[in-house]
């Protein structure tokens, strides 16, 4: 399988703390209050990525590809804030969280898969389409699903994702169904990041 980086997510503060209806009004269009995480959102096209402000002066940023995408979009963040005249400074950013995906192009035994590894796996269908595998080293959860497509996320680091990547292909191989072509599931709500809460 090949593996690829689809989103990063790293966290820092801008040490001050903000009235999240007054980040609203002096940003316009730029942001968006969304109540039921106590935060403002705010889009960025150049990099393109996704920033979380929260009232405490938390920063997450979400959506970049690579790490200095990344810690660039946290940067824009920082000169966007400050050009509105608020008093911020980015401090302690760092990478919280790497997911990559990957498709095994066959579809995949979860039940047996799950029955194999009991002590490592979670699969409850009627709750979530994916079998959760966790890999113990290196430390990677990996969402597997039926279809064949595999979700990689847990790790800081994109190496360990490749090395999970690369050790899991022969376990799928293993309970691979051959009675069934390839289809493909909405595997959209896997690459949900649970966003922190002040």
């Amino acid at each position: 399988m090949e593996l690829t980086i689809v989103n990063m997510v790293g966290s820092g503060s801008l040490e001050n703390k903000f009235v999240l209806s007054e980040v609203v009004a002096k940003t316009g269009k730029r942001a968006e209050l969304i109540p039921k995480k106590n935060c403002v959102l705010l889009k960025l096209t150049n990099p393109r990525a996704s920033a979380m402000l929260f009232p405490s002066g938390k920063l997450v940023v979400t959506g970049a590809s690579t790490e200095d995408m990344l810690k660039a979009a946290a940067q824009k963040c920082t000169q966007i804030l400050k050009s509105l005249k608020f008093h911020v400074g980015l401090m302690h950013f760092r990478l919280e969280n790497v997911i990559g995906r990957a498709d095994a192009n066959f579809r995949i035994l979860l039940e047996e898969l799950s029955l194999a590894h009991p002590d490592i796996t979670t699969y409850e269908p009627e709750l979530y389409p994916a079998l959760i595998y966790r890999m113990p080293r290196p430390k990677v959860h990996i969402l597997i699903f039926v279809s064949g497509k595999v979700v990689f996320t847990g790790s800081r680091d994109a190496r360990d994702l490749r090395e999970a990547c690369y050790l899991i292909s022969p376990i799928l191989e293993q309970f691979r169904d051959a009675k069934l072509p390839n289809a493909d599931h909405h595997i959209g709500q896997a690459f949900e990041t649970a966003t922190p809460r002040d």
